[in-house]
Parts: structure tokens; C-alpha cells; sequence
């Protein structure tokens, strides 16, 4: 038997079988060509070890002791391996030549067991993906009481998507691509940010989509403010063959999705969850007020153009002036306009809409009713942050102490006790420092059982003479912060240990 080539020999040495002490380097250099053999000839020959050995896998025993077995399958059914084993095994791998690196792929890239990787990498994916679904359900219960109504209706409507059908018109599908390309990020940047401060943070927001795809050639936006409905007939055609069968309109020559979204719209677009009642148009005016050379371009200019998808509808009488289509602020697809098209489009049209726009800054859409904006008149909306996204911001245990009491503060009335808060802080989160001093002054830490340096919420315990201690330190002191209330009371509505030692 020849003896394998050196730099053949430094692979193998840096396996993880041989790296984690499971094999002996002189034992696997030694069978390798054995190996190599019955793989070529005779695969399915192979013992259980013998295709461990030589496939680099844990054996049966060290695989079941993993703590979290999803782990394991993008990493070929190992741990992950630690940043020495990844050079080590990368340092052998350039110093060999390029043929013994092809052999040493091409010989372990069998059918079966490449169709074996595939499969433990898709469980890893659908573990992993079910394990966040399982996080992401909680935040989201967590915030849904402080969300607004409509964003409350599409979270137990627990549709696939939310969102709209977005058409580029004939003056922007002419442009070159790398112009386009430019747009759809701006677009996709400038909803990333409106979806984490509309309410929806943690609740939705991930469901939103914006489907864009091309008008055909012939339907052109420009002119649209002084022409009749007529002038967009064929976008409302388009629109309706969408709604139908969107993989045929894909399919056509003129005609390109910009997002290969529509695999998830097999069983047309109402399915998906996205609304119907309306589309959008982007032209060049929408184009040119979200690409402008300032870094952060003014909201009161970006806006887009939207389309009530059945207009007219006969016998329906509409407001003077409206023509089947409205601008609306950009900002607005995710704020005010989604809630009123998703959820009040029965009672408030499409032409009150409009109209509500007119005395506005590019007579776009912005709030329905004026008298909730002082600054209306000169296009500006008192938007506040929601509270939904304040707390599920606070209950992110990444945020710094401080950082979660300025915005704790924000939220709570002055002078309140707060009572009930919205939950607890995590376990493994510790006081704030003016917490940490009532506790010192009051309860835990003054008999000895802590020191100053903060601990994990989980180790604080109150007795019987403690308990009530700290609930009138909390009604008397008017100047502790509001957020430190709230660490406090967590510990007020736990059990304490009198009552623990006798549930025992």
C-alpha cells in the first residue's frame, strides 16, 4: 500500500474526529485508502464506522450528548467548530496541492450521503425557523395590548403577508437597471425603518411585503392629474390579471417581477394576504422625491401614487375632482392609509381620502381628519411613536439600563405608580442603580444577604417583613424613577420565601 501524499496526510490530521480526540490521526491515515477503495467500488458496503471515519461524523454517542441536536446539521452534524479548528483545518487545506483538495471532495461526494447532508441542513432550517416562530409569537402577545386596532385585526387574521401590489410605470422601466436597483433599496431601507416605529414592531412588521413588477410598456403615469380614470385603464387591467393568475402575467415578455416574490402567490395575490381593494404606481415624481441627493429626504415630499382597483363602481357617487386615485405620503402605506384601506374602506372611500390630501403639501394623503394635526396645512403629521413598539423596545434584553428607563419614561404618566406593569424584567437582567439602592436600604440587602454588586433578578427573594417593607418605600417615594418602580414591583408580585417554604 502507497502512503498518501504529506499534504493528503495534514487533511486528515485535521479533522474533527482526529481534533476532538475521537480517532487517532496514525489510525485514520492508515485505513484512508481502505476507505477510499470501497467507497469507489462498492459504497454500500460500508460499516457505520467505517462511513463515520471516513465522512468525518461524530459517532452515535458523542451526537446524542449534544445539548441542542438543530445545532449540529449545518455544521455536517458537529457543534460548531471553534475558530482553532476552522484555521487549523483552512491552513491544511492551502498548503495541498490542487488535485489532492478535488480528490478529497470529489471522493466524499457520494448521492446518498450529499442527499443525507441536505436533509439534516433543511431539519436544521425548519427547527430553527420553529423555535423563532415559537420567540416571535411571544414578543408579539407581549405587545399586542398596546398596538392599535388595525394592527391588532391583521395579526389574528394570521394571513401568510400584508401589504400591496406596487406597479413601476413605463417612465421608470426605462431607466437603466442600476437606477432601479438604487430605488428599490432606498424603498426597502425607508420601509425597514417606517415598520419599526409604526406599531407593528414584533407583531407584523416581518409579514409586510411590497410587490413590485413591471406596467407593460404602454401604461405611463405622467398626465394622470389633469386626464380622466380612463388614463389608467391599463394598469387596472394588469392589476385584475395579477389578482388572477399572477405566475401567467409574470410569464409574459413585457413584463418582469423586480422581486422574485411570486412563488409565494401560487394561489393568487387575495390569498397571500396582501390588499386588493387598491394597487400602487411608482413614476418618475415618486422616484425623484425618494432618490435626492440629501441623506435623509424630506417626508412631506416622498410620496406614491394609489389606485382604488374597482373605480368606477357604477351607481356609486364620488367627491368632485377624484379621478380613481390619490397620492399618499409614503410613510402613510404602513401608518394611517393601510388602517383606513384594510379596515374602514367600507365607510371611507378612496375619493374622501383624496380629498382629505388636497390642502396639502403636493395634495397628498397624510391624515384623514385635519383637526388631528395643527401643522396640517403645511403637510406635516403629529405622528407619535407607538407604545406597542416602546414596550416591546423595552423588554429587549440587548438595551442598556439606562437606555430602557429614558424609554420607560417616555411612556409612563408622571406621578404613576404603576400598579401592573407590562411584564417582568427577564431573569437574567439586573437592577438599575437606583433600584439597587432601595433594595440595599430597604430589604434584601440590608441583612447581609447580597452585596452592592448587582445580581440576576431570578437570585432576589423577599421574606414575610421584607414584602411589605419595600410596598411602602415604593407609595412613598415620589422621586424614584418610573422604570425602577417597575423593576420593583416584579419582586412585589412574586412569591416570597415564607410563602415558597410552605408551598414546599
Amino acid at each position: 500500500m502507497t502512503s498518501l501524499a504529506n499534504d493528503m496526510q495534514l487533511i486528515l490530521t485535521k479533522s474533527i474526529r482526529v481534533v476532538r480526540n475521537l480517532t487517532k490521526p496514525g489510525d485514520l491515515i492508515a485505513i484512508w485508502p481502505s476507505l477510499k477503495t470501497k467507497v469507489l467500488e462498492s459504497p454500500s458496503t460500508l460499516t457505520d464506522l467505517e462511513r463515520r471515519l471516513f465522512f468525518d461524523l461524530p459517532d452515535e454517542d458523542t451526537e446524542a450528548a449534544t445539548p441542542k441536536p438543530q445545532r449540529i446539521s449545518p455544521n455536517r452534524f458537529w457543534t460548531p467548530r471553534t475558530e482553532a479548528e476552522i484555521s487549523g483545518f483552512l491552513k491544511a487545506l492551502s498548503g495541498a496541492s490542487e488535485a489532492v483538495i478535488e480528490e478529497f471532495y470529489e471522493i466524499r461526494a457520494l448521492g446518498n450521503e450529499d442527499a443525507a447532508f441536505i436533509i439534516g441542513t433543511k431539519e436544521y432550517w425548519r427547527r430553527s425557523q420553529a423555535s423563532e416562530n415559537i420567540q416571535l409569537e411571544v414578543a408579539a402577545k407581549a405587545a399586542l395590548p398596546y398596538a392599535e386596532e388595525w394592527i391588532q385585526l391583521l395579526y389574528h387574521a394570521k394571513e401568510p403577508h400584508w401589504g400591496f401590489v406596487c406597479f413601476w410605470d413605463a417612465s421608470v422601466r426605462e431607466l437603466e437597471p442600476g437606477k432601479i436597483e438604487l430605488l428599490e433599496n432606498r424603498l426597502e431601507e425607508f420601509f425597514r425603518h417606517a415598520l419599526m416605529y409604526n406599531g407593528s414592531a414584533e407583531i407584523i412588521d416581518k409579514k409586510w411585503r411590497l410587490l413590485y413588477i413591471d406596467a407593460l410598456k404602454s401604461a405611463l403615469a405622467l398626465g394622470l392629474v389633469t386626464d380622466n380614470y380612463q388614463g389608467a385603464t391599463g394598469f387596472r387591467e394588469a392589476f385584475r390579471e395579477i389578482l388572477t393568475d399572477p405566475q401567467g402575467y409574470q410569464n409574459k415578455d413585457d413584463v418582469t417581477f423586480r422581486r422574485p416574490y411570486a412563488y409565494s402567490l401560487k394561489n393568487g395575490v387575495a390569498t397571500s394576504g396582501l390588499l386588493t381593494n387598491f394597487f400602487l404606481v411608482t413614476d418618475r415624481t415618486c422616484m425623484n422625491s425618494t432618490l435626492t441627493d440629501a441623506h435623509f429626504p424630506l417626508y412631506d415630499d416622498m410620496r406614491i401614487l394609489a389606485f382604488e382597483a374597482n373605480y368606477p363602481v357604477p351607481g356609486r357617487q364620488y367627491i368632485e375632482g377624484y379621478k380613481g386615485f390619490t397620492w399618499v405620503r409614503l410613510d402613510q402605506l404602513v401608518y394611517n392609509f393601510c388602517e383606513l384601506r384594510s379596515m374602514k374602506a367600507e365607510k371611507i372611500g378612496m375619493d374622501e381620502i383624496w380629498k382629505a390630501g388636497q390642502e396639502s403639501k403636493h395634495q397628498v394623503f397624510i391624515v384623514r381628519e385635519m383637526r388631528q394635526s395643527t401643522l396640517y396645512e403645511k403637510g406635516v403629521a403629529c405622528e407619535s411613536i407607538s407604545i406597542s413598539t416602546i414596550h416591546a423596545t423595552i423588554l429587549r434584553d440587548t438595551m442598556t439600563v439606562p437606555a430602557k428607563a429614558a424609554l420607560y419614561a417616555h411612556i409612563t404618566p408622571t406621578g404613576s405608580s404603576l400598579a401592573s406593569p407590562p411584564n417582568p424584567p427577564p431573569s437574567e437582567d439586573k437592577p438599575s442603580s437606583a433600584a439597587l439602592l432601595v433594595l440595599e436600604d430597604v430589604c434584601c440587602l440590608k441583612k447581609g444577604r447580597g452585596t452592592r454588586e448587582p445580581i440576576p433578578w431570578a437570585a432576589y427573594k423577599l421574606d414575610a417583613e421584607e414584602y411589605p417593607a419595600l410596598e411602602q418605600r415604593l407609595q412613598r417615594d415620589e422621586e424614584l424613577s418610573g422604570f425602577a418602580k417597575h423593576e420593583l414591583h416584579y419582586l412585589l408580585q412574586r412569591p416570597t420565601d415564607k410563602q415558597t417554604d410552605s408551598d414546599s
